[in-house]
């Protein structure tokens, strides 16, 4: 039993290290690209859109995340 439980607890951690990576690399994107676009003003309504639509800039950076890390896009 407490074998299965770590096997969980293992693959638990291995799917949030994953979600975590894309996460960043999709918030890491979209912050260049909002500052990019709109200066100043883009990349304060990118953290304004942290602050007070959590939940949805959270899936909005990982589906980015995905997108950009499976994509041949060049992020530099």
């Amino acid at each position: 039993m407490e074998m299965l439980i770590v096997v969980i607890v293992l693959a638990v951690v291995a799917i949030a290290i994953f979600v975590i990576k894309y996460v960043f690399i999709g918030a890491v994107f979209l912050f260049a690209w909002a500052s990019a676009e709109k200066g100043f003003w883009g990349a304060t309504v990118y953290f304004l859109c942290w602050v007070f639509l959590f939940p949805f800039v959270v899936i909005a950076c990982a589906i980015a995340g995905v997108v950009v890390s499976w994509s041949n896009i060049e992020t530099s």
